[in-house]
């Protein structure tokens, strides 16, 4: 075990975060921890940040220098700020223990194996970044599958990875996993400073809060263990009726427990991928859905301290929102592109939902120029800012229509905000998305959830958000009556739609107008006669219809997320006993509702496949800390501060709740674990020891191309994908994803980078290069600037036994090693200045 360099790099995070707690404390000033939990993360993003622009010229000891200046430079204009040190010892305190579980847990399963995820790319990108770094090149990294050209996916990740194992001096088969820690680590320390400090600003217990954030972020996993064990449990003949009432595979309703797998719970909603962190980071994927995680996290965090700033305050709250947002949007775009709509997404809610009015932001001109802002504001002048022109009672007896102008006028400005921020954001990875991004397109109406598995996925989560939602909602409500009247007329309407047999009334035309339209309209007319606006009875006359008509429609995630949407939204908005925990439930809601509808087009799985798992390990992100929030609160619901009815029942139902949910969710950790330590040998961290044992035949040859300086062009066997399997003509690119030494094609993944054409004629172009006459291999060897011929098991095997005899005649052509016996591997090296 590589104890020394554990050491060394635990040292380097935690030394990175104390550089950095002067600015976090000077950033988030009204935070119970001074921001000592987003240390580290901001520590990195400013690393992240500084060290892609600098690469655009100089990557490697010039960009990291550079990072680490400004980060050092931004602490010392904090000037002298008081930092609570006990509050940052026990940020780091979390962290280190996050950090040393993964370490742990990859100490004992260390590969970077070709197949069960994305490892040899994620390993491939950090090689290929290292050797740009070596030579100080400049970003964006040469493709390792694609030779000669600059990689065409999010790196952002990698490149961070590529500067701390530079600071460190590492060689990147141990910084792959100690890289893998420190991001885990940081996300907990980020989902503990979230839960902790919204919890603080409520008066709920800190720490415990932020126990619960940091144990659902790291730890809890999904409820497909439970539900298993649950229907081991049950009688066979009505485990096999749930199953089938639930919409589940058959096979489940025969599972033991020795059946486990941790593989299973990824995949419990067909044709999608259902990640949560403690299944990404036991798979060991360096992958760039984990690596975004801290970093929407610390975005959060930057605009919570929004959220707490007050209105009059305008100057930090521009800086804010318009200082410190887009660059870590732009940021976060590169390390993961997916995550970037979710940064616009999440600055829009806040700007909408936040105390203080986004038009506040704007300068005083431009506000004055806006139609009736001043009385959509509240009666706030314009140019003023601060005193409102008409009473609270008068604005409280404002028509509907008023109401509603200022509910779009608020809510335009905060969406046109945010587009801002989203193109400010662009221009800060301008080089990413002119070199780098690649297009796709959208598709719409895919293949849906089922109402079992969106349960198991996200069943934790709605039973505790629909409880703490829901119990404000009743606070709300003026009496029993009309909510129950209210309900009772909307589930009659919804009933009505159940028994209509089509859901379309034809038309002359051929067109159809769904009948849940004419429905809704009479579940509208009826509400307005009840004021709906006095009160929430419009949110409860129309969630009984949304469920009802969503679920018969086969919109099982609109009739589960629908009501949690619209209830926080509501509450959010009336300003009742809810807060920012309230915002991330409505943000994670509303994109696992989003992906039923909306998805990307690219070829890494069928229809929504890939779409489904990126979104979702951004909705687990965003839920973790709420949960801790939600959770603290349930169980503290007897405390002074919240002001509860029935306090000692809420508290012992929330008890109760809170440690079934926590057991639930951490069954699959009692499994899943133990098994990773049980994985045998000697611990290390040694993500490429794996070849000598698996591929002896080859070791000795990767070793010899990884030590090659630079980054000259190989070529080996082509389309490669997830198998490395030599004896089937399959060699996974390994030369080149172990070491970073591009190969003129390589997995098949890029397909969806470049496109089929491309693609193929650089398959054709390699077999023609193994295969082909002597004056064809010359050609294309001068063509794709070939300086090493790869020739092992997979070639021989996959090109029918060549040795390339005819070639390794040429001037141009020697054999430089040669390893493995007649099984093994010979290297060519090719003498361009010969051809």
């Amino acid at each position: 075990m590589e104890y020394l360099l554990v050491g060394v790099w635990l040292v380097t995070y935690l030394a990175l975060g104390l550089a950095a707690l002067p600015a976090a404390a000077w950033l988030f000033p009204g935070f119970a921890d001074r921001g000592a939990a987003f240390a580290l993360p901001l520590a990195l993003a400013v690393l992240g940040v500084v060290g892609y622009l600098v690469g655009q010229v100089a990557f490697g000891w010039p960009a990291l220098v550079a990072g680490l200046l400004a980060l050092v430079g931004a602490s010392y204009l904090a000037g002298d700020i008081d930092i609570d040190r006990s509050r940052a010892a026990e940020a780091a305190a979390v962290f280190t223990v996050g950090f040393l579980f993964v370490v742990a847990v990859r100490a004992f399963d260390p590969a970077v194996h070709p197949i069960g995820g994305e490892k040899f790319l994620d390993f491939g990108l950090l090689k290929s970044l290292l050797r740009t770094a070596a030579a100080m090149g400049t970003l964006a990294p040469e493709d390792m599958w694609f030779a000669g050209e600059p990689v065409q996916y999010y790196y952002g990740g990698h490149m961070l990875a590529a500067l701390l194992t530079t600071l460190t001096s590492t060689p990147g088969r141990f910084a792959y996993n100690l890289a893998l820690a420190g991001f885990f680590g940081a996300l907990v320390v980020a989902a503990w400073g979230i839960a902790s400090n919204v919890a603080a600003a409520q008066g709920a217990p800190r720490r415990f809060a932020g126990a619960l954030g940091a144990f659902f972020a790291g730890i809890a996993a999904n409820l497909q263990t439970a539900a298993l064990i649950l229907l081991w449990l049950l009688p066979s003949g009505l485990a096999s009726g749930l199953v089938g009432a639930l919409g589940l595979d058959p096979e489940v309703a025969g599972w033991t427990p020795a059946d486990f797998s941790y593989w299973s719970a990824s995949r419990v909603i067909p044709g999608t991928i259902n990640e949560f962190p403690l299944f990404a980071w036991l798979n060991g994927d360096l992958h760039a859905h984990m690596m975004s995680t801290p970093f929407t996290l610390l975005l959060a965090a930057i605009l919570f301290a929004y959220w707490r700033t007050p209105e009059a305050e305008v100057t930090r709250r521009r800086l804010l929102v318009f200082g410190l947002v887009p660059p870590l949007a732009g940021f976060i775009a590169i390390v993961n592109t997916w995550s970037f709509p979710t940064a616009a997404g999440l600055t829009f809610l806040v700007l909408t939902f936040a105390p203080t009015r986004p038009s506040t932001l704007l300068p005083d001109r431009v506000r004055g120029r806006l139609p009736d802002l001043a009385r959509a504001d509240g009666g706030v002048t314009a140019g003023t800012g601060t005193e409102p022109a008409e009473s609270d009672e008068a604005a409280a007896d404002a028509g509907l229509g008023d109401r509603l102008r200022e509910e779009v006028l608020r809510s335009g400005i905060a969406l046109g905000l945010a587009a801002a921020m989203l193109v400010v954001g662009t221009l800060w990875a301008l080089p990413f998305w002119l070199g780098t991004a690649s297009g796709r397109s959208i598709g719409f109406l895919p293949g849906r959830s089922s109402l079992g598995g969106l349960l198991l996925v996200h069943g934790a989560f709605l039973l505790a958000f629909g409880a703490y939602l829901g119990r404000r909602v009743g606070q709300d409500l003026r009496s029993v009556e009309q909510p129950l009247l209210t309900a009772l007329v909307s589930t009659l309407f919804s009933l009505a739609a159940l028994s209509v047999p089509l859901y379309v009334i034809p038309l002359p035309a051929g067109s159809g107008l769904p009948v849940s339209l004419v429905l809704l309209g009479a579940v509208l007319v009826t509400g307005s006669r009840l004021d709906p606006f006095a009160d929430l009875s419009l949110p409860v006359l129309l969630a009984p219809y949304l469920v009802l008509t969503a679920y018969a429609m086969d919109f099982a995630a609109l009739a589960l997320f629908g009501p949690l949407v619209v209830a926080g939204w509501v509450l959010l908005r009336l300003d009742r006993d809810v807060g920012y925990e309230t915002l991330l439930v409505v943000a994670g809601a509303g994109l696992v509702v989003l992906v039923e509808f909306l998805y990307v087009i690219e070829r890494a799985g069928p229809e929504r496949f890939n779409t489904v798992f990126k979104t979702y390990a951004q909705v687990w992100a965003l839920w973790a800390p709420a949960m801790g929030v939600v959770l603290t609160r349930l169980i503290f619901a007897g405390r002074a501060s919240f002001d509860a009815p029935n306090a000692d029942t809420w508290r012992t139902v929330g008890r109760v709740s809170a440690a079934a949910l926590v057991f639930l969710t951490a069954l699959y950790a009692g499994f899943a674990v133990p098994t990773h330590f049980n994985a045998g040998g000697p611990a290390s961290l040694d993500s490429t020891a794996f070849v000598g044992q698996s591929h002896p035949a080859e070791a000795r040859a990767i070793g010899y191309i990884d030590g090659l300086e630079g980054q000259p062009n190989i070529v080996t066997a082509a389309p490669a994908g997830y198998r490395w399997n030599p004896q089937a003509g399959k060699g996974a690119a390994a030369p080149a994803s172990l070491t970073g030494v591009p190969t003129v094609a390589g997995w098949y993944h890029e397909i969806g980078y470049r496109g089929q054409p491309a693609y193929q004629e650089r398959v054709d172009d390699v077999e023609t290069i193994y295969t082909g006459s002597t004056e064809q291999q010359l050609e294309l060897l001068d063509a794709y600037d070939v300086e090493y011929i790869y020739v092992g098991p997979a070639e021989r095997n996959r090109y029918d036994g060549t040795t390339l005899g005819a070639l390794r005649n040429h001037e141009a052509v020697s054999v430089v090693h040669q390893s493995g016996g007649n099984n093994g591997v010979v290297l060519l090296r090719v003498d361009q200045s010969k051809l």
